[in-house]
């Protein structure tokens, strides 16, 4: 959606750029993998606020001012459209990218334009889903065609952007902490499901159809991610013991005997 709201980088974003030279510290990648030029460390909060690290300050600056930049409300959409996966991985060009269910073809092109004014192409994009963020890491090339060898350079060389990725942020930790004091704060909060929501569902093998609220739901999203009871306890501020119940309580609904078999049904309708 063009026309969400642009954000113009103060002056302390631009002092933090000036002094730190993010270029350099990526210059290790771009040399083990010649054809990267593009390196992009993002968090989007879920209270609104965002920074952006980039060897591409410019390119940056223009991607809030032109309001191309995807909103914390739109990587949970995506989470919730790839289902329950910790961490997406999508591909961004003319033929494909990780936000085409979400993006208006007005907002992807114009983010293509955009691109291609500063020499950036193809991009690969990994989005990690923490405790309050998201976190987003792209990498690119200064390609404009050929999506497929795009494609199958980053699978190859997976292994070296990871182990990069766990680098930048320990070599830039100071980056990273000035950039955290001095955040972008967005009107995009993340909207949290109400907790009278329901969500309906139906198992064709047993003939039950039946509703979840918005806390079984949470509950449930956790145990498929093979969390203990303990964990999501403490994470949702509930007793193991009414987790335990909201997990029963699905089991009785859905008409499933098992924790197995629970996971299975609804990791198959996802």
């Amino acid at each position: 959606m063009i026309g969400q709201e642009k954000i113009i980088f103060s002056k302390k974003l631009e002092n933090i750029y000036r002094k730190n030279n993010i270029q350099l510290l990526c210059t290790s990648l771009f040399s083990q993998v010649k054809s990267i030029s593009y390196f992009a460390y993002l968090r989007r909060y879920d209270d609104g606020r965002n920074f952006t690290i980039c060897n591409h300050p410019e390119y940056t600056k223009h991607y809030y001012a032109e309001g191309l930049y995807i909103t914390v409300n739109e990587l949970e959409e995506l989470r919730q459209i790839h289902g329950f996966s910790k961490k997406l991985r999508g591909f961004f060009s003319k033929e494909t990218a990780i936000t085409n269910s979400l993006y208006t073809k007005n907002r992807h092109m114009q983010n293509l334009k955009l691109g291609a004014k500063f020499n950036i192409g193809n991009r690969f994009y990994m989005v990690n889903r923490e405790k309050d963020h998201f976190e987003v890491i792209g990498i690119g090339t200064s390609q404009t065609e050929g999506i497929q060898s795009f494609m199958k350079l980053c699978a190859e060389n997976l292994h070296i952007f990871n182990a990069f990725i766990d680098y930048f942020k320990d070599e830039g930790r100071g980056i990273i902490n000035a950039f955290k004091k001095e955040m972008i704060s967005s009107p995009y909060k993340l909207e949290y499901k109400q907790e009278n929501k329901k969500t309906q569902y139906y198992n064709f093998r047993t003939g039950n159809e039946f509703s979840l609220s918005a806390r079984e739901y949470e509950c449930l999203e956790s145990v498929i991610l093979g969390r203990s009871m303990r964990n999501i306890a403490n994470s949702l501020n509930l007793s193991p013991r009414t987790v335990e119940t909201h997990i029963k309580n699905i089991k009785r609904k859905a008409g499933f005997d098992t924790k197995d078999q629970l996971v299975s049904f609804f990791q198959n309708i996802r």
